[in-house]
């Protein structure tokens, strides 16, 4: 009789366990997913540098001033 019992217990403790873990894991990972958002968002952003819109400065050739001939 002790043996059926303890099989009864193994087999509803199984079901248990095989229905209610669906929803545990999703709880987990709703919770982690939570914490790593929050995470992200107190991170502070990184800041690429800003390139400026300067006018060329740079020497690139020599400047050749062409006359017309008739």
């Amino acid at each position: 009789m002790a043996l059926l019992k303890f099989v009864l217990v193994v087999i509803t403790i199984y079901y248990l366990v095989k229905l209610l873990f669906p929803y545990a894991v999703r709880f987990f990972f709703r919770r982690l997913e939570k914490k790593m958002r929050q995470a992200s968002q107190n991170q502070s952003p990184v800041k690429k540098p800003t390139k400026k819109a300067s006018k060329s400065s740079k020497k690139v050739g020599e400047y050749i001033d062409f006359e017309e001939i008739e």
